[in-house]
């Protein structure tokens, strides 16, 4: 994957994630997806390929995470935002899910627990994480 590639999965999942955080949820959950699956085109990603990814992204970008969720729940929530990227390959599975899983969930927990940890960090480690599964992906 060319260098502007990545660069335009990375910048728009953070900026999408950043918007759609806490208002504007559809940008995160339709239009990040919508841009990843363009990206991969434009990469040469096969059609059934791009729209595993595409759905997978944009089931997973719908699960809540908010009040209310037990932790064992968020936790498989924020692993859940590695298996879009299982679509294009196995390659470094393990990783992809550590990456997703345990940093989304180390922020988060930060972010709940300390005030200077601000929740906007998490949002666009998420957005990054996600972009970043699917790039070690290709």
């Amino acid at each position: 994957m060319s260098d502007w590639l990545k660069v335009g999965l990375l910048s728009s999942a953070v900026v999408c994630w950043l918007i759609g955080g806490t208002r504007g949820k559809w940008v995160r959950r339709i239009i990040w997806p919508t841009l990843a699956a363009l990206i991969l085109q434009l990469h040469g990603v096969a059609g059934w390929q791009i729209a595993g990814v595409y759905f997978g992204l944009v089931l997973t970008c719908t699960l809540g995470y908010g009040e209310g969720k037990s932790w064992r729940y968020r936790t498989g929530v924020f692993i859940s935002y590695a298996i879009p990227s299982f679509f294009l390959s196995w390659h470094l599975g393990w990783l992809r899910l550590l990456l997703a899983g345990g940093g989304c969930m180390l922020l988060f927990w930060l972010s709940r627990r300390y005030n200077k940890v601000d929740h906007k960090l998490f949002e666009a480690y998420a957005g990054f994480s996600q972009a970043s599964t699917l790039i070690l992906a290709t």
